[in-house]
């Protein structure tokens, strides 16, 4: 009881945190032996729930595969749903108790049936399985072939691959050549007059970026990396004590950021950092010093997340409607409306470019535009999605770039 009570979704689960269940279980069992005669023991000693004990590693078996497949065709459990299933499942566990388990623990087995039946024909299985992945390059075999557009554009155009030096280069010595420089092309020894920089959901916005930038004569370089948003120098040791890699990556940044003034364009999941009182404050130190060394500020501004990594995959299922709730969406934003009005108030300089304009109305916020899948899972966007949005957001708003070719010092009011 204890555990169930004490031990939350915030915990680290499994790991440690498994061994007081099992502990707990390992007692009540334990005492059970010891005095079969309190109200614990007689309770667990009922027919029914000796019955359930019978049944509990079939269940165990059976309980969470029929729940991942209806969660990944997006359907809803609903209680007459979840009642359905817990019956389909007790059925499904008997008969396998019946049928497979005792057939099995009470068949004589010597130590060559066991491992030709048990290890060399499982493993024999598995490897075939591998070999026919390893060789087709990719799993779009299974995928109607009508599909199988729609498969590629989620699932093979995460930005990170596409763009893979920019994303997974030298720590210290991040790629500065032209494999991550985008916009205007630069002569040889040319500093870029913009740089885009964050983690994993900075580069998802490369494409949607790339749009802006063929019509405007900026040079941008992209430096990312996976859950490194960008803080300076000390903020970074204190927000990622231990981490060595952040910590490099931030120091490399903060020298090649003090060296000379141009338009910063910031990206980070906020969803996920802003839940952190500390991470507000690193945030705004950061705006405050990227202001101080007289660049000018462009913060990108995330998307919707959905509910679940399958919900990416929407199209892909053949299912008409993919859209999410607007009001949902906006309970999201609710610790980075906060950071933006906070800024806002200290630095009115900064500009703001918010992608979900295209993607949300009052009601609802799509993840497809023009049969276009946006998402590769429930907080990134697909390169080719990111490029849609940015496509969808000139036509509607114009460049929010051309703005930003001003100086800096004029920069008061905020990007449309």
């Amino acid at each position: 009881l204890a555990t169930a009570v004490f031990l939350t979704s915030d915990d680290p689960f499994p790991g440690l945190n498994a061994l007081w269940p099992t502990l707990g279980t390992a007692m009540v069992i334990q005492a059970g032996l010891v005095q079969p005669r309190t109200v614990t023991a007689r309770l667990l000693s009922l027919p029914v729930m000796v019955f359930l004990g019978g049944l509990s590693y079939s269940l165990y078996l059976w309980h969470w595969p029929p729940v991942a497949l209806l969660h990944y065709q997006l359907i809803e459990l609903t209680w007459p749903i979840r009642l359905g299933l817990l019956a389909a499942v007790l059925l499904a566990s008997w008969l396998g108790y019946k049928l497979v388990e005792n057939p099995l623990r009470r068949r004589p087995w010597n130590f060559k049936r066991a491992f030709k039946i048990l290890v060399f024909v499982p493993l024999l299985i598995i490897w075939a399985i591998q070999s026919t992945i390893r060789i087709a390059d990719d799993l779009s075999f299974r995928i109607p072939e009508e599909r199988r557009d729609l498969y590629k554009i989620i699932v093979q155009n995460d930005s990170a691959d596409v763009h893979e030096p920019c994303f997974k280069g030298p720590t210290r010595d991040f790629v500065r050549d032209e494999a991550c420089l985008f916009g205007q092309p630069l002569d040889t020894g040319e500093r870029p007059d913009s740089v885009l920089i964050g983690d994993s959901h900075a580069i998802a916005l490369i494409g949607f970026m790339e749009v802006f930038l063929e019509s405007t004569d900026l040079s941008l370089l992209l430096v990312t990396q996976a859950s490194t948003p960008f803080l300076p120098g000390e903020l970074a040791e204190q927000a990622f004590p231990g981490d060595d890699e952040k910590i490099v990556r931030n120091q490399a940044l903060t020298e090649y950021l003090k060296q000379e003034p141009m338009t910063v364009f910031i990206s980070a999941w906020w969803n996920s950092y802003l839940r952190s009182t500390a991470f507000h404050d690193y945030f705004l130190e950061t705006i405050d010093w990227l202001l101080d060394q007289g660049h000018r500020v462009v913060v990108l501004e995330g998307v919707p997340e959905l509910p679940s990594d399958a919900h990416a995959q929407c199209r892909l299922k053949g299912l008409k409607d993919c859209s999410i709730d607007a009001d949902d969406a906006a309970a999201q934003r609710r610790d980075f409306n906060r950071f933006q009005r906070d800024v806002q108030a200290r630095f009115p300089s900064v500009d703001w470019i918010d992608p979900s304009r295209v993607l949300c109305d009052e009601q609802r916020c799509q993840t497809v535009l023009d049969g276009i899948p946006l998402y590769r899972d429930e907080s990134h966007l697909n390169y080719i999605g990111a490029q849609e949005i940015g496509q969808t957001f000139r036509a509607r708003f114009g460049n929010p770039l051309e703005p930003l070719r001003a100086p800096a010092a004029d920069s008061g009011t905020p990007a449309p």
